[in-house]
């Protein structure tokens, strides 16, 4: 009989700050809509979640300066319970289009281009941008923690923010992740 051990997925808190530059209704001016974590857990969710964190989930299998889709899906919480999944490909995709990854010891830094494409409840996004992620190779609870690490993503691309913005305006930012942990 052969056995099998279930591998933990990767769990990263997400922070969102976008800036959206969006025609305003009665004039030639450009209003500057501020869309935060916060803004993109209710578009998610519909409501106000209340402890709202939005988490990166990666499953096991990704190395450093893995290329293509991650595989990774995004979920709302508040506090131990799981609000809603936003699942990949279909409303959420990581794309890295590129990497070079420098490695020293049990640490790595990847330089990468990277892909986030959103279509789920009332937030819609295409953004790209370059990425540096900090990743230090190590087990916890026997799980290999080297396919994934903390990032900061300076992005732009285009975004809807149903009933707030028109459809798909100049928007740029920062998206970063936490180091990651085991769970599920």
């Amino acid at each position: 009989m052969t056995q099998t051990h279930a591998q933990s997925n990767l769990v990263q808190n997400l922070n969102i700050r976008l800036v959206a530059y969006n025609p305003s209704q009665n004039s030639n001016n450009v209003q500057l809509v501020r869309i935060t974590t916060k803004d993109v857990i209710q578009a998610f969710a519909g409501t106000a979640v209340p402890k709202g964190q939005l988490q990166l989930v990666t499953p096991p299998g990704n190395q450093p300066g893995t290329t293509g889709d991650l595989n990774a899906f995004l979920r709302v919480t508040s506090g131990n319970n799981i609000v809603t999944t936003i699942p990949s490909p279909d409303s959420f995709n990581l794309f890295q289009d590129g990497a070079i990854v420098k490695t020293g010891g049990n640490h790595s830094v990847s330089h990468s281009l990277n892909r986030f494409s959103i279509d789920f409840g009332a937030f819609h996004s295409e953004l790209q941008g370059h990425s540096t992620w900090n990743i230090v190779s190590k087990n916890q609870g026997g799980l290999d923690m080297g396919g994934s690490g903390s990032f900061t993503s300076n992005v732009n691309g285009v975004s809807t923010w149903d009933s707030v913005t028109i459809a798909d305006v100049p928007t740029q930012g920062t998206i970063t992740a936490s180091a990651p942990k085991p769970g599920p």
